[in-house]
């Protein structure tokens, strides 16, 4: 995926938001869980201190769904696939097979990177609060 590309902002955020944040669940096609696993070594070994990693689910469908932990109870925060959800969910319009290949460059970039514990190495807007309309708004034809 080229920077250019209207999803790019997106995935960046997608990736941001899995690295930074506590008590998540990624729950993704069977197809990927080499993949993940060793998402989950890097992570520990790039972030040492950190003691809570994402949660491995997996499904048969070709959607990737992000949940976090809130009061109790697991809310999606992120959705990889074709159809839109609610507008307090950040939107990946693309389906798992292609989005994960570029979500799993930008979190290894992101990590390489010393993501989260480093100030501006998330790149453009990292430190802004993500804006979920403007970005649906980019993928309107």
């Amino acid at each position: 995926m080229r920077l250019t590309d209207p999803k790019w902002p997106a995935v960046r955020e997608c990736s941001r938001q899995i690295l930074r944040e506590e008590g998540i669940q990624l729950i993704s096609p069977l197809e990927f869980e080499k993949e993940q696993i060793n998402l989950l070594r890097m992570m520990s070994d790039k972030l040492p201190a950190r003691l809570d990693f994402p949660k491995l689910l997996f499904h048969e469908s070709d959607i990737i769904t992000v949940r976090q932990l809130h009061e109790g109870e697991w809310k999606e925060i992120i959705h990889v696939g074709l159809v839109e959800p609610p507008a307090d969910i950040l939107w990946i319009p693309l389906n798992a097979t292609e989005g994960w290949p570029t979500i799993l460059a930008v979190l290894s970039e992101l990590l390489d990177a010393g993501y989260p514990g480093c100030l501006g190495c998330g790149g453009p807007e990292s430190e802004q609060p993500w804006n979920e309309a403007e970005s649906r708004l980019r993928f309107a034809p």
